[in-house]
């Protein structure tokens, strides 16, 4: 079946972007990005973009379907584990959100998804409420409502990587000490994306991360008579923000880290809500042209330690996969939020421990030949409550939910889930046993660790921009006129360099000064030539990064 889907995309996807050529051949050149390596990236109307770190391929849109390839026909190329080795796990991911909402003297329950696994579509596009309901094909919004992925801007002042590019920057900021939410905050506003806004810096939580934005309010992106949506309650007005956290390091790189904002934007109070992350999980040759491989993949939930809110996936080998070294891929809830006696929205804290958030309400597995029963009850099956405890072979999906909260005006509800992939634990071709998913168990645990211990509260603090115990102490005189002393300690001899750096993000002086002692060490730095006005001083000792603003004045 998934053959005609694909069929009806590459259809539909022809129509859509022979539109999207007629509308840029009349519009501003803005619509095209050069990157680094002198290449021109048209930022399409929807795009799909991967990470380049890590040890897992999983790319995302700016709409909310993710794990495509982003060529149109979506074959099995948006999640690879290994990189590079062609073994596929996820055909396409997304978020469910369900609520009911009074609509006159009726209470409607209302659904949405950013991924619809019964044609690969989502009910979102590309950008921000603030700025209108429909998707807009103007090029400078197009390329302000991309994929961003952070290792395209420096990370001391969010400023793009390519000095062609002067429109966009790096659009989440750290924000004050005291605030909750310390992954950092969204900016609407381009020109406000810099130092000079949020002196703390750009919010950068993994070694690479992809962030989109997406909304819920584009009527004709549901299926049905568009009056008829709209007597119903829809849209509901959310405001999706989406981040996507790799790493690079031995021990974390066989992870992925997903987060969700879900932002009310409507003046409707939303009561009963649910989040509810949706994947057609399908372990293939990514380029097997026999998608008979899809139908033979098994799910199970992991009832021996519900704290992890895990369910896994992996393959039968009845249908060419065998000696092809096809592992687990398991998804859990690794955040879930937490509620007020009434039922709303805590938002009094940066970190919930899981005793005190909502966890895993609901796990149902269901087969490709159930999508339309599935669909067409969907808030039912969200709030369910059911944990399915696994799945025969079959072409499946996953669907997780955690609920019920209310939400009022200017309410966002958030949402961390976690994909991890490892090897069969005895070896040889997976089966599922508890004894064979040991080391997949292990990884969820050190994931989860990693993300309370590690993450929470250390990545997101302020103070990890002072890495280890190197700082700077001071600068003086503040404002300084021809030259400006620094002081700073616990230094690890050897060179280190220092940067001044306007508020553009421009690099207006480096230098290189050999440090022979780990104490208090000063430096001075003659400032004649540099013109008056605010700047940011950063010190980089062996890796270990600091920053300082300071100012010019004569």
């Amino acid at each position: 079946m998934k053959k005609t889907y694909i069929f009806l995309t590459i259809i539909f996807c022809f129509i859509l972007f022979a539109g999207f050529n007629i509308l840029t051949a009349a519009t501003s050149p803005k619509s095209q990005k050069a990157v680094s390596d002198g290449l021109q990236r048209v930022i399409m109307a929807i795009e799909t973009r991967g990470n380049t770190l890590g040890n897992v391929t999983f790319k995302i849109a700016n709409a909310g379907n993710n794990a495509g390839d982003g060529q149109g026909a979506r074959t099995h190329g948006g999640c690879i584990w290994p990189v590079n080795s062609g073994r596929a796990y996820i055909y396409g991911q997304g978020l469910g959100f369900a609520a009911k909402k009074r609509v006159g003297d009726k209470v409607n329950k209302l659904t949405t998804l950013s991924y619809n696994p019964n044609n690969g579509y989502s009910n979102h596009v590309p950008g921000r409420i603030e700025e209108g309901d429909s998707y807009s094909w103007d090029p400078v919004l197009r390329e302000k409502y991309q994929v961003y992925i952070s290792t395209e801007f420096d990370k001391t002042t969010g400023q793009s990587k390519d000095t062609t590019v002067t429109v966009q920057k790096w659009p989440i900021w750290k924000v004050a000490d005291g605030q909750t939410d310390k992954f950092g905050v969204y900016n609407l506003i381009t020109e406000e994306r810099d130092l000079a806004n949020y002196p703390k810096g750009p919010a950068m939580v993994a070694d690479e991360q992809l962030h989109t934005v997406f909304k819920d309010t584009e009527i004709a992106k549901y299926l049905g008579d568009r009056d008829e949506m709209k007597r119903l309650g829809y849209p509901m007005r959310l405001q999706y923000e989406e981040s996507v956290f790799y790493w690079n390091t031995e021990q974390y790189k066989d992870i992925v880290i997903i987060y969700y904002k879900v932002i009310n934007m409507s003046t409707d109070t939303l009561n009963d809500c649910y989040l509810a992350p949706l994947s057609d999980n399908d372990i293939i040759d990514s380029v097997a042209t026999d998608t008979a491989q899809v139908s033979n993949d098994i799910a199970k939930y992991y009832s021996t330690d519900t704290t992890l809110n895990l369910g896994y996936t992996w393959t039968n080998t009845d249908k060419g996969e065998a000696g092809k070294h096809f592992g687990y891929v398991g998804i859990s809830l690794l955040m879930t939020p937490a509620v007020k006696q009434d039922g709303f929205l805590r938002s009094d804290k940066n970190i919930y421990q899981p005793d005190e958030q909502l966890g895993l309400k609901t796990f149902e597995l269901f087969p490709i030949e159930s999508d339309t029963i599935v669909l067409g009850d969907l808030y039912g099956y969200i709030t369910s409550g059911k944990k399915a405890a696994s799945i025969l072979p079959s072409d499946i999906r996953l669907l997780y939910s955690t609920g019920p909260f209310n939400m009022l005006p200017g309410d966002t509800a958030k949402l961390f889930v976690m994909l991890n992939f490892a090897t069969p634990s005895k070896g040889g071709e997976a089966d599922g046993t508890d004894e064979d998913v040991v080391g997949l168990v292990n990884q969820v645990k050190l994931g989860r660790s990693f993300f309370y211990d590690e993450i929470l509260t250390k990545i997101v603090e302020q103070e990890t921009i002072n890495k280890g115990n190197f700082s700077i102490n001071s600068v003086y005189p503040n404002p300084a006129v021809s030259n400006v002393n620094i002081d700073f300690n616990k230094l690890i001899s050897g060179y280190t360099n220092v940067e001044i750096i306007n508020l553009m993000g421009q690099k207006i002086f480096s230098g290189n000064y050999y440090i022979s002692d780990n104490g208090t060490n000063s430096l001075t730095l003659n400032i004649e030539t540099i013109a008056q006005g605010a700047y940011v001083l950063k010190i980089t000792n062996k890796g270990q990064i600091s920053t300082k603003m300071f100012s010019i004045l004569r």
